[in-house]
Formats: structure tokens, sequence, C-alpha cells
């Protein structure tokens, strides 16, 4: 019922997108110039560990598969734990956070959020999950480097072949791109949190993945050795 839901909604926030985009000249210049970035991306994820692929998607958007670029459970559930907790949680799928490394606009509005929503469910609309997963990764944005490749040259991992721990490390990075004195112990729990849930789930094989908004995904069951950073 959710996945239909999402369907709906987001094509529906497609259609009132294509409108808006129509009599909005601002906004139809920067989503073609997002356009051109993703469709200039020449990145293969074939050059990435296939579990590392397997657990961003597990710990960023374990419904990337299913949605449309927007997931409403997600919303839903943080909208509930915004109200009741001082903590704010937000609901951004990977193809959101795509639009906001390639606007560059990170400021807190209603604004900002309803343009990311637009354009996510557009580029969802136009790329398949493949590119747009590749997009992100080869433009994310960490402390001194773009892209997971250069990422992982200059932090020394061996990005064809990563270990449980190695990759629990990496994907804390996406939340943690500039590891300080004062996040340091906040990055090293969320390692701890992300190696618990690859090691809890079962993972998804690459090669098995058909690159669509409706899916199938056939799970195979991965077990781990890897020790638990924080005793």
């Amino acid at each position: 019922m959710i996945q239909i839901v999402n369907y709906l909604l987001a094509n529906f926030i497609r259609f009132i997108s294509l409108l808006i985009l129509k009599v909005v000249p601002s906004l139809r210049l920067q989503f073609s110039m997002i356009r051109i970035a993703i469709g200039n991306n020449k990145f293969d994820l074939k050059n990435i560990d296939q579990n590392f692929i397997c657990s961003l998607v597990l710990v960023e958007d374990k419904r990337f598969f299913k949605h449309c670029g927007i997931d409403i459970y997600a919303i839903f559930r943080a909208c509930i734990k915004n109200i009741y907790s001082s903590r704010l949680e937000g609901a951004s799928t990977i193809s959101q956070q795509l639009v906001r490394i390639l606007t560059n606009e990170r400021c807190l509005s209603i604004k900002r959020k309803l343009k990311e929503i637009m354009f996510a469910t557009m580029l969802n609309g136009e790329f398949n999950k493949e590119t747009i997963l590749s997009a992100y990764l080869s433009l994310y944005a960490f402390r001194n480097c773009i892209g997971i490749i250069a990422f992982c040259i200059l932090e020394n991992y061996d990005i064809p072949s990563l270990s449980t721990i190695e990759i629990a490390q990496i994907i804390a990075r996406f939340k943690y791109p500039s590891i300080t004195g004062t996040n340091y112990i906040r990055y090293l729990k969320r390692v701890r949190i992300i190696e618990k849930k690859i090691l809890m789930h079962n993972k998804v094989s690459i090669d098995q993945i058909q690159f669509s908004v409706f899916n199938s995904i056939e799970n195979t069951f991965v077990k781990s050795d890897s020790k638990i950073l924080i005793n």
C-alpha cells in the first residue's frame, strides 16, 4: 500500500513540478544544470565493492529501489519523531541528497525542501536507479575531495575489497564528511550502529539488481566476522 501511495504521489508531484518549471525560468535552468551534471557522469558502480553498494542503500535509503524519489513512509516516521523529540530527524532519500549536492543548498527552509522533493521526483522520471546512485557516489563532497574513489584513495581504503568495519567507517563519513574533535565520538558511535545494521540484514548482490523503479531484489545472506569498533 505504501509503495502504491509513494508511486501515485511522486507522479503527481512530478506533474506539478513540470508545470512549475514552465513558468519559473530560474528553476528550469537549475534543473537543466542538474540533468547535465548527472548525464555527464561516467562513474561505473562495478568499480565499487558490491557489499558497500548494498550496505549504503540499506543505511541511507533502504527503499531506494522501490520509491520514485521520495519515501512517504520515512517522511511520516520523521514527522512523528520530530513532534515527540527535541532532535530533528530527516527523511531524505539518496535522490534528494543528490539534488542537495548538485544545488549546494543546505539551508533549513521549507522552500529548499520543496524544491529538493520536486527535483528528486523529476530525476527519477528521467534517470534509472543505477545512474542516480553512481552520480551520488561520484559527486559527493567529502572534506578534502570529491567522490568515493578519491576519498578511498586519500584514506587508504582498498575499494574493490572492503571489510564490514571499513564499509561502516566509509558510510559514516557521508554524515560526517569532516571529522573534528567535536564530532569524533559521534562518528565512532555511528560506525558501530552501521556495522551492527549491516550484520543484521541480508545483503543484495549488485549483479541481481535490475535498476528500475519497481525492481525485484533477491536477498542473499552474507556472514561476517568483523569486530565491533566500540566495546
